[in-house]
């Protein structure tokens, strides 16, 4: 099975949001592996310590980082860090939110590579 990426990280407290996005990438053979976190605490030190190297790192990073718009950007800062590689430290924020100007104002604010609404779908994952 031909798989478009090789390596993605998602991070959601909730736990059928994480089942529900993780079960969306398998149906579209979006990444061979799909690693799930449940905290931002959690997933930096998964990258800290899993992901020496950047053949290690996830293609991208989905994160919902709750309610407040710092913790986000925080967390892609830090993710921004741990990787050398720009092409590796792609962080897209997975939102409650689904007005089109709001998050595109998260993108923006954030400085991540996309901010998508929650649950992901089909369609939004074959665009990326």
């Amino acid at each position: 099975m031909a798989y478009k990426y090789d390596k993605i990280l998602l991070v959601d407290d909730n736990e059928i949001d994480n089942f529900v996005n993780h079960r969306m990438m398998e149906i579209v053979s979006f990444s061979r592996h799909i690693v799930l976190k449940q905290s931002e605490k959690e997933a930096l030190a998964y990258l800290r310590n899993e992901c020496q190297k950047d053949a290690d790192y996830p293609d991208f990073v989905f994160i919902s980082p709750g309610v407040s718009s710092d913790a986000g950007s925080n967390f892609t800062q830090e993710v921004k860090k741990l990787s050398s590689n720009p092409s590796k430290n792609k962080v897209i924020i997975l939102s409650i939110f689904d007005d089109p100007d709001h998050l595109k104002m998260i993108e923006k604010r954030i400085s991540v590579f996309k901010a998508l609404s929650k649950p992901l779908t089909i369609e939004e994952l074959n665009k990326i």
